[in-house]
């Protein structure tokens, strides 16, 4: 005689089972989509600087497809289109410039630009720091990771008023960060460390306080990125 409540419980366990295999396949799935968009974003952030090394891949054209150092002057010379600048600009931006050129030579060429290796990117935390100094990086990193790198706060530092100045970028203006107010927000979308609420121009913020609604600059639309020659100045 067949067990009909027994073979119930197995066919409700068999299914069980299978719910939970495919819920957790889709939940690696996303955790994995998660993790290469994040890295996509900090590559596309990257702005490059003399002595970069980028990968320029042309699909179906392995003639033209190298590596190249971008020079001192900030130019780099490729095959068909010349000479270009490429510093100061984002792995994107130089993919579209690149991609119109070749277009004039090539039909709708597919260009792919990466960057090899990062020998630019230097960045100089000053002020109340523990261990100040100059940080050779291989990829973006934001004002809090800088503040870590350089061993933290000192006792008299201001974390509420942090400057981020370049001298090369944006007409050399400077941009306020408040430490204080990102951590309150950690945990709210509105932590996001390029924030309007903590991230202004240095000669608005104060007149702005809380509400900012102005034009923001790169620095602040990539989520507080730093850029290649960034000086972080903790008061």
């Amino acid at each position: 005689m067949i067990n009909w409540r027994s073979q119930w419980v197995k066919v409700m366990v068999c299914a069980l089972g299978l719910f939970l295999g495919i819920s957790g396949a889709a939940t690696a799935q996303d955790k994995a989509s998660a993790g290469t968009a994040e890295a996509f974003s900090m590559e596309d952030a990257y702005v490059l600087g003399p002595g970069d090394l980028i990968s320029v891949f042309v699909w179906r054209q392995p003639t033209v497809s190298r590596s190249v150092i971008v020079g001192p002057d900030g130019r780099i010379s490729y095959p068909l289109i010349g000479e270009i600048r490429a510093s100061g600009r984002t792995l994107p931006d130089l993919q579209k410039t690149i991609a119109r050129k070749m277009a004039v030579h090539l039909r709708e060429p597919q260009i792919t630009v990466t960057l090899e290796e990062a020998a630019s990117y230097r960045i100089y935390v000053l002020g109340e720091v523990t261990k100040p100094g100059v940080f050779k990086l291989t990829g973006p990193v934001t004002v809090v990771q800088a503040v870590a790198m350089a061993g933290g706060f000192t006792a008299f530092a201001s974390p509420g008023n942090i400057l981020v100045h370049n001298p090369y970028l944006e007409g050399g203006q400077r941009y306020n960060f408040d430490y204080e107010r990102f951590a309150d927000n950690a945990d709210s979308t509105s932590g996001a460390e390029g924030s309007v609420l903590r991230c202004l121009p240095a000669s608005q913020s104060a007149a702005l306080g809380n509400s900012g609604s102005t034009e923001l600059p790169t620095f602040c639309k990539q989520s507080g990125l730093l850029r290649p020659g960034d000086i972080i100045v903790v008061k």
